[in-house]
């Protein structure tokens, strides 16, 4: 599902902002470097977001999109996560990919 196109219930950022709710303090660089950021990227938003773990989250799914553009679907995004052994984030973004639907 492009992302663009996923905006139907929620917007494309409200799917990303509930989701990097549910992503933990030892998860988000994982994430990060999963999905393709550099680690002065990775530095950059530690540094603006020292103590908001979830605008650090935001921040990355946001840069990612930025840099892949369309490239960046929900779809990928849940392999990602799957590829990191988080399927349980993975899920919970299909959730919410699917009440847009």
């Amino acid at each position: 599902m492009d992302l663009q196109s996923a905006a139907q219930g929620f917007s494309v950022t409200q799917v990303l902002n509930r989701l990097a709710g549910e992503v933990g303090s030892r998860q988000w660089k994982k994430i990060a470097r999963e999905i393709g950021l550099t680690d002065p990227e990775i530095d950059a938003i530690e540094d603006c977001e020292r103590t908001n773990l979830h605008e650090k989250v935001y921040q990355t799914f946001r840069r990612w999109r930025m840099k892949k553009g369309r490239q960046a679907t929900l779809d990928v995004l849940a392999g990602h996560l799957r590829a990191v052994k988080m399927t349980a984030l993975a899920e919970k973004l299909e959730d919410l990919r699917n009440k847009n639907a």
